[in-house]
C-alpha cells in the first residue's frame, strides 16, 4: 500500500492542491495505522534505530502540544489575530491559529508514520528493490507526460486551464518543485543505468536505464529551474564519484568491462553535453539573465522575504508559531519593505528559515536531527559496510541513491520550499526512514539465499523442536 501512494504522489497535483491534501493526508493516516495494528497483533517490535524513534515521538509531542495550546485564532475577514483561552496552560507554548495548524500536523503524524513504516519494511530485500523501481518508473513517467504536455497544442490539464501558468511542468504548477521532484529521483535513474550495464543477460534494463537517465537530465533542461540546474549538475558530479569503482573497473577486470564501461562513459558524456544545453536553452539561458537584477536586495522578493523571516524569529522563540502558521504570521512583518514583498506569501522559499519559524529553535533541531542524522548513518553504514567486506552492486544501489537524493534537496530547499510540498515530503521521509533502518550485513544475505524451509530451520525455536 505505501508503494501505491508513492507511486501515486506526483499524480495527484504533488499533493498540493487544496482539494487533494486531505485525501492524501488520509492516506497515509490509515496505511499508518494498518501498519501499527499489525504491528500490534504480530507482537513484534519495529527495526528503527532508537534515536530516529525519540525523534519522531518529540516532534509529534511537539506538534501536537502547540495545536492543543493555541492562544489565538486569526480572522481572516479583519486580517487579525483574535486572543482566545489557551486549553492546556497560558505558560505553555502554543500556536497561533489552530484552524491551519491542525491539518498540517495531521499529514506531519501521517509522514512520520510512513517513515516508520520505511524504517521497517527495509529489512526485507524485496521491498527494497520495489522502492527502487518504483521511484526510477514513476519519474520516468511523470516526465514523459511532461515533455508531452509541452508539445501538446492543448493543454494536457485543460479542465483546470484558468489555474495554468508559464512555468508549469507536469503535475507541478510551479517549475522549482517539478525541479526539486526530478532532482529527488535523479540518483535513482543514475543507479538503474550503472545496474542495467552490470546485468549483462538483460539488456532491457541497460535500455530501460540509460533512457531514464538521459530523461531526468533532459527534464532539467526543459523545467529551466536555475536551483534544479545547479543541483543537477552537482549530482552529477557527486553520482559519478559514488559510482567510480563500477564506472572504473579495476585492472583485473578491466578485460571483461572494458565494452559497458566505455559505452557507459559515452552515455555519460552525452548526458553531460546534454545538461549544457540547459544554459543555451531560450527559457534558460532568459532565467539565468536575470541573476545580475536578482543580486540587487530591493528588488529581489526573496531576499526581503527573508528579512521579513528574520524578523520573525524572535517573535517565534524556541518553540515556533505552530505549524503552516507562517502564511497568516508573514504579512504583518513586511511593513517598511519595498512593494515586491507585499502580498500573501504561503512559503518563505528558504525552508530552513520557515521551519526555524515554525517550530522554534528546539522543534527545528529535532527535524534536522532527524533529516541529517539519516544522512550521517546512511554514510557511516555504507563505510561501515564496506570496510569489512565488499558489497555487491544491488546491496549499495538504494543506500546511495537515498542519500544522494536528500543531499540535493537539502541544497535546494535554501533557496526554495521543495520540504513543503506533500509528493516531496512523503518521499523524503521514505529514503530517511531507509537510512535510519541499516540491516544486519550477514543476516541479509542468510535471509536473501537460504530458501523458505532453510529460513524457517534458522530459528532457535524450530531448531529445538527439530
Amino acid at each position: 500500500m505505501l508503494l501505491a501512494i508513492l507511486a501515486a504522489a506526483p499524480w495527484a497535483y504533488g499533493c498540493i492542491r487544496w482539494w487533494v491534501i486531505p485525501w492524501f493526508t488520509g492516506a497515509l493516516l490509515v496505511t499508518s495505522g494498518l501498519w501499527l495494528v499489525g504491528l500490534v497483533l504480530r507482537m513484534r517490535r519495529t527495526t528503527a534505530h532508537w534515536g530516529f524513534c525519540c525523534a519522531t515521538f518529540y516532534l509529534l509531542a511537539h506538534g501536537w502540544l502547540l495545536v492543543a495550546n493555541a492562544g489565538y485564532r486569526y480572522d481572516r475577514a479583519q486580517l487579525q489575530f483574535v486572543e482566545v483561552k489557551p486549553l492546556l496552560a497560558a505558560w505553555l507554548p502554543g500556536a497561533i491559529d489552530t484552524a491551519m495548524a491542525l491539518p498540517m500536523m495531521l499529514r506531519i503524524t501521517g509522514l512520520l508514520g510512513v517513515a516508520w513504516m520505511a524504517a521497517d519494511a527495509a529489512r526485507h530485500a524485496q521491498w527494497r528493490r520495489n522502492l527502487f523501481w518504483t521511484g526510477v518508473v514513476g519519474s520516468t513517467l511523470l516526465i514523459v507526460y511532461g515533455f508531452c504536455q509541452r508539445v501538446s497544442p492543448v493543454p494536457l490539464l485543460f479542465w483546470e486551464q484558468k489555474d495554468l501558468e508559464h512555468n508549469l511542468f507536469a503535475t507541478y504548477y510551479y517549475h522549482g518543485n517539478a525541479s526539486a521532484f526530478m532532482n529527488l529521483l535523479l540518483p535513482f535513474a543514475f543507479g538503474a543505468a550503472v545496474y542495467g550495464f552490470h546485468q549483462k543477460q538483460r539488456p532491457i534494463l541497460r535500455a530501460f536505464g540509460v533512457a531514464a537517465l538521459f530523461l531526468n537530465v533532459a527534464a532539467a533542461v526543459a523545467i529551466a529551474s536555475k536551483a534544479g540546474q545547479i543541483v543537477t549538475a552537482l549530482l552529477l558530479v557527486a553520482l559519478v564519484l559514488a559510482y567510480r569503482r563500477e564506472l572504473l573497473p579495476s585492472a583485473e577486470n578491466k578485460r571483461t568491462a572494458r565494452r559497458p564501461t566505455f559505452w557507459l562513459t559515452t552515455t555519460l558524456v552525452v548526458l553531460l553535453c546534454v545538461g549544457g544545453l540547459a544554459f543555451t536553452s531560450d527559457t534558460a539561458q532568459r532565467r539565468w539573465q536575470e541573476v545580475p537584477r536578482l543580486l540587487e536586495p530591493d528588488h529581489n522578493a526573496r531576499l526581503l522575504a527573508y528579512r521579513a523571516c528574520l524578523r520573525m524569529l524572535p517573535d517565534a522563540g524556541l518553540w515556533g508559531i505552530g505549524a503552516d502558521n507562517f502564511r497568516v504570521a508573514f504579512p504583518h512583518y513586511t511593513y517598511g519593505l519595498p512593494e515586491e514583498i507585499m502580498g500573501l506569501w504561503e512559503y518563505a522559499h528558504e525552508d530552513y528559515l520557515q521551519t526555524v519559524i515554525e517550530w522554534g529553535w528546539i522543534g527545528a533541531a529535532g527535524w534536522g536531527f532527524l533529516f541529517f542524522g539519516a544522512c550521517w548513518r546512511g554514510w557511516r553504514g555504507l563505510r561501515a559496510r564496506a570496510a569489512t567486506a565488499p558489497l555487491s552492486l544491488e546491496e549499495v544501489i538504494l543506500p546511495r541513491s537515498a542519500l544522494l537524493a536528500l543531499g540535493g534537496v537539502a541544497l535546494h530547499a535554501t533557496v526554495d520550499y521543495p520540504l513543503q510540498i506533500g509528493s516531496i515530503e512523503l518521499y523524503i521521509m521514505v529514503f530517511a526512514g531507509l537510512l535510519w533502518h541499516q540491516p544486519d550485513r550477514a543476516r541479509q544475505r542468510t535471509d536473501e539465499t537460504a530458501s523458505p524451509s532453510q529460513r524457517s530451520v534458522s530459528n532457535p525455536i524450530l531448531q529445538k523442536l527439530r
